[in-house]
């Protein structure tokens, strides 16, 4: 059976530069040390960390050095999937002291208590200071939901979402039982005892930090979801109100409050595309969020979820009956700004798309009546009156056309 972590639901809002630093210092150090065999004894001896022989500068050294390949690939996959959710939380230069330190009393805690007699066996690997970051995002995000590729007997497989309080409880223990019932470190070569050390640090800052970061922070519906922040932190949004100045852009003309029929037309049209069976489209993360409480008609909420989604980094467009049930709707809020990225989201992974042409009519719209682009919309209702089936559309984008001729 195997079993490994490949992510979890909970994105980052800014780009863990630290996270990524210390992954690539750590293969570099490998590259150049290694090579593509096991650690020479020479290097361990001097550079890691020996417990009846401890030198200062080795309690940070050993941190960065790996006994081989699949040694250094599980160090850097733990470090990629946790590292970047608390980089994101406490900052980029107090992530990396945390680090740092988390490596060093990890190295400490395994010198006290399993070799500090006698051990001379070079202790080396970033196994320490990751279990750090773990036992801070536990109790940071302990809702957060973990991913889990599963292959069973070489049959069955797929993906298990098992929150972060019972993962990484349940690989803590499995430390603990290693380390102080079986004593396998021995065996295994595995420093157990350095795992369960760099883990309670973490847990200790996390308790420090957690409601000073709480009170100083932003705090989001998503971080009310992973356990970050108390339910209800976050007040209620207001459903956005159509205020025809804020789509007032300059050289423009004044925006009319009477609604014109293409615009009704537009925000109350419903495609029948939408009803069509697209359940082979996968969602992940916070996008299966959005999409859940779209199933279940809170929409006012997915809304919400999707204005957070968007400020994510390397955030995408949702699969594609989800984006274009959210530009809809940000449209018939009469949110026309939101609804035109959200329609040129859409369109940017999905230029073919079953919905491309409502897409393209409706971008086609709010360019012409809210923003004055007359060229622009011109484009986009010109294919629009080519692609799209339903004559209703069609007709209302050829008098749209007509109307903009007047413009240019």
């Amino acid at each position: 059976m195997i079993i490994i972590p490949i992510g979890d639901d909970n994105p980052s809002t800014r780009i863990p530069w630290v996270t990524y630093g210390l992954i690539a210092v750590n293969v570099g150090v490998f590259a150049l040390v290694n090579g593509l065999g096991s650690l020479p004894a020479e290097v361990s001896r001097e550079w890691g960390f020996v417990p009846n022989d401890p030198k200062l500068t080795t309690f940070v050294t050993s941190v960065f050095l790996h006994g081989g390949i699949f040694h250094i690939l599980g160090n850097m996959l733990f470090l990629w999937i946790f590292g970047d959710n608390i980089e994101d939380k406490i900052g980029h230069v107090l992530y990396f002291l945390f680090y740092i330190v988390a490596g060093a009393l990890a190295c400490a805690f395994y010198m006290l208590f399993t070799g500090f007699a006698g051990g001379s066996v070079p202790l080396v690997g970033a196994s320490g200071a990751i279990a750090g970051v773990m036992g801070c995002y536990m109790v940071l995000f302990p809702e957060a939901r973990i991913r889990f590729f599963y292959w069973f007997f070489y049959v069955f497989m797929g993906v298990l979402r098992i929150r972060a309080k019972w993962s990484l409880g349940i690989w803590i223990a499995i430390n603990l039982l290693n380390w102080l019932v079986l004593r396998s470190s021995y065996v295994t070569g595995v420093a157990y005892a350095a795992h369960v050390g760099g883990f309670a640090v973490g847990i200790l800052a996390a308790v420090l930090l957690k409601k000073r970061l709480v009170a100083a922070g932003r705090v989001t519906r998503q971080d009310e979801l992973t356990g970050f922040a108390p339910e209800g932190t976050t007040p209620p949004k207001r459903k956005p109100e159509f205020r025809p100045q804020e789509f007032q852009h300059a050289g423009s003309e004044p925006v009319s409050p009477e609604e014109p029929a293409v615009v009704r037309f537009a925000r109350e049209y419903a495609s029948p595309r939408v009803q069509t069976d697209r359940s082979h489209e996968g969602f992940f993360g916070a996008e299966e969020a959005i999409v859940t409480c779209m199933r279940t008609g809170r929409m006012d909420v997915a809304l919400e979820k999707y204005a957070e989604f968007v400020r994510m980094r390397h955030a995408k467009a949702l699969p594609s009956r989800a984006q274009i049930e959210i530009a809809a709707e940000f449209f018939r809020l009469k949110d026309y700004e939101s609804a035109l990225e959200a329609y040129r989201r859409y369109l940017s992974r999905y230029a073919t798309g079953p919905d491309a042409a409502e897409a393209k009519f409706r971008l086609g719209v709010i360019l012409s009546r809210y923003r004055k682009e007359y060229y622009r919309a011109r484009e986009y209702l010109l294919q629009a009156v080519v692609e799209h089936p339903d004559p209703k559309i069609v007709s209302f984008g050829r008098e749209e056309l007509d109307r903009i001729a007047a413009h240019l």
